[in-house]
């Protein structure tokens, strides 16, 4: 059947022609003046890595003997592996390990028991409030403690015998398998320890709620595992990030987990168990960041700039954390898998929210859009937001559904999209909605050059369109532009303001941050429109706090990035990285897009997601690079010694 289908789509006339045609344009494009410029990222970094900044701050110049670098790296990694914390580190992960199931059952049930006795002596004995979650999560505790008193396995062997935690610390964290194999009972018998350890945090719940000790514990053994492996660093903040609402301050909680990452990071840098790499598009991520703190430093607010450009510079920092420790095909997978399952839960959050009537019209202009109830908000505090956050994860996911072999991966990533495609639908964004088709579009024209002649054809399905969506829809996505709705006046009047100010401080820019903006924006604002947290534009609210310069270097980055995914788009021979770039590509396209008519970095958790998938697609590009270079170095030597082989009779004679 599928034969049948193309030989008549070979055949036909129609369809013949705009194959040639679109053939035609993409050979134009890709041969001409913009083809040869946009393809060009690789001799570009080349270029810098020979240029004198670049020679200094490569790997290879790093790893010299007699470099600065490399001496003071082998005096800290001598000085630290022989140091007393790192030995007392060792020794904890390895003890705890090799201690059996018994004793974990023992000091948890002795907690339960007496968190249950706290309770009742609070509740009956002294008439204290106290919660009765605290008396469920006991009883859950107990129960769940007791059948470990009968087994004397040590806890290592008992993760690998699991049939649920050892693909999700072996396959899901990345945990290596010698950590956990051929680990001996600890000698010696220190259950009672173990016990009075678990009366004495029972105890402490008379002080200090039950469940902040038991996130304590969890922390401290999250914090173990980040030390141990900065990468897990990475995926436990793209997993958590959606769900750090629960915290009352969510940006501080996921900044903490960056600088944990980062100094694990650093520690294992120091140490040769992880390198550093620089390249051109890194060099111009940085400069921007140096014009943020630069803005932060000199603001009108002063001191109040100071938290939003640290918040900045920290989450900016995570962009570097992935490109040099996402490095290989298995990691991404993992960081992939983990940033589409994060949003997949969110994303059926927002579709529990649309149905269950929990969704608010505080939104949207009610007058103009009647048949809307309400807009989704999730995990964050805005719908334009989760929808921002929602655009940059779809094409990642759709890249996945095209691009995986495996049956159930690509099934599940299916799900993902359609769920994800969903509730985007239901934060009825229409800039959201204009961002995500000018991406798809790009998405598709990358993905094979046949589209072009589709969306030609396409053209005359358009009159049919109003026949298929509903006209909530239709009625939604045709008010762009249209001054009645109050939300399109709104940012409007926003803009017109804001161009006079961009104007008035074109070299300098205000400072960085809300504080800045609200200061200076009611001396230019219109009547009615007196008080405004930024620009609704992202391009031009960067132009008012960074001024020309700092503009000037983020469209730098957005151009050497651009650079880099169709470098490796018309170089790639790996479908599977040629398509995860092709998804990142578009999903930082369509947040630009939707950028046009929002500040989509408002939100910090959203502005950091947009730098992840940034820096998660320049991982891929630089994956597939080096497995390309490695191929080819591989074919070369295997000519080199076939030809070598083949002249050796010849020299003999």
């Amino acid at each position: 059947m599928r034969q049948k289908m193309r030989m008549w789509l070979q055949n036909s006339l129609i369809l013949s022609w705009l194959d040639r045609a679109a053939a035609a344009i993409y050979r134009m494009l890709r041969e001409g003046f913009f083809g040869r410029l946009f393809t060009a990222y690789f001799r570009e970094d080349e270029l810098f890595g020979e240029s004198v900044i670049g020679s200094h701050i490569r790997p290879d110049h790093m790893r010299r003997r007699d470099s600065l670098f490399s001496r003071v790296q082998l005096a800290v990694a001598r000085n630290f592996e022989n140091s007393f914390f790192t030995g007392l580190f060792s020794r904890l992960a390895n003890y705890l390990l090799s201690c059996s199931l018994r004793m974990y059952g023992l000091f948890f049930s002795s907690f339960a028991v007496y968190t249950l006795l706290i309770f009742l002596i609070q509740r009956y004995a002294l008439s204290l409030q106290a919660e009765n979650g605290t008396f469920l999560m006991g009883t859950v505790i107990l129960l769940a403690a007791l059948p470990l008193l009968a087994s004397r396995q040590p806890l290592a062997e008992a993760l690998l015998n699991s049939a649920f935690l050892r693909p999700l610390l072996l396959n899901v964290a990345g945990v290596p398998r010698e950590l956990l194999e051929n680990r001996r009972l600890s000698r010696g018998r220190r259950n009672h320890i173990a016990f009075l350890a678990g009366v004495a945090l029972g105890l402490l719940t008379y002080f200090i709620p039950a469940v902040l000790l038991l996130l304590i514990l969890a922390g401290a053994v999250a914090v173990m595992l980040v030390l141990s492996m900065p990468e897990i660093g990475i995926l436990t903040m793209i997993a958590l990030l959606p769900y750090l609402v629960v915290f009352s301050h969510p940006s501080i909680a996921l900044a903490a987990l960056i600088l944990l990452t980062a100094f694990s990071y650093f520690l294992k840098l120091l140490r040769g168990k992880r390198v550093l790499r620089i390249e051109l598009l890194d060099f111009a991520v940085i400069f921007f960041g140096i014009a943020f703190l630069s803005g932060g430093l000199v603001s009108f607010s002063g001191a109040g700039s100071l938290k939003t450009t640290a918040i900045y510079i920290c989450f900016l920092l995570g962009y570097f954390l992935v490109v040099n420790l996402m490095r290989t095909r298995i990691w991404l997978r993992r960081c992939t898998t983990t940033l589409l399952v994060s949003g997949f839960g969110t994303a059926l959050y927002g579709l529990y929210e649309n149905y269950f009537g929990r969704t608010e019209a505080k939104w949207h202009d009610t007058t103009m859009f009647e048949d809307i109830e309400g807009r989704v908000v999730s995990m964050f505090e805005n719908p334009n937001m989760f929808a921002n956050y929602l655009i940059m994860l779809f094409p990642i996911a759709f890249a996945a559904f095209i691009s995986s072999k495996q049956r159930h991966i690509r099934y599940g990533a299916g799900i993902v999209s359609l769920t994800i495609g969903l509730c985007l639908i239901y934060t009825w964004s229409r800039g959201a909605w204009l961002g995500l088709m000018i991406g798809m579009l790009f998405f598709l024209l990358m993905w094979n050059r046949r589209t072009l002649s589709v969306l030609l054809l396409g053209v005359f399905a358009l009159p049919f369109v109003p026949f298929v969506l509903p006209e909530s829809i239709i009625n939604r996505f045709a008010s762009i532009g249209n001054l009645a709705d109050s939300s399109t006046s709104y940012r409007v009047s926003i803009w017109r303001a804001a161009l006079r100010i961009a104007r008035d401080f074109f070299a300098s820019g205000i400072g960085v941050g809300e504080n800045a903006f609200r200061q200076v924006y009611p001396m230019y604002s219109l009547a009615g429109i007196e008080a405004a947290p930024h620009s609704h534009n992202l391009f031009l609210q960067i132009q008012i706090e960074l001024g020309i310069v700092g503009l000037l270097l983020f469209l730098c980055v957005l151009v050497l990035f651009v650079q880099a995914c169709m470098t490796h788009n018309s170089t790639a021979a790996d479908r599977e990285t040629r398509m995860m770039v092709i998804g990142g590509f578009a999903g930082v396209l369509s947040a630009l897009a939707q950028g046009m008519t929002d500040y989509i970095w408002y939100n910090y958790r959203v502005y950091f997601v947009f730098w992840f998938v940034l820096a998660l697609t320049s991982a891929y590009i630089r994956v597939g690079r080096s497995e390309r270079s490695r191929d080819h170095a591989n074919l070369a030597a295997y000519a080199d010694a076939t030809k070598a082989t083949l002249e050796l009779p010849l020299k003999l004679t």
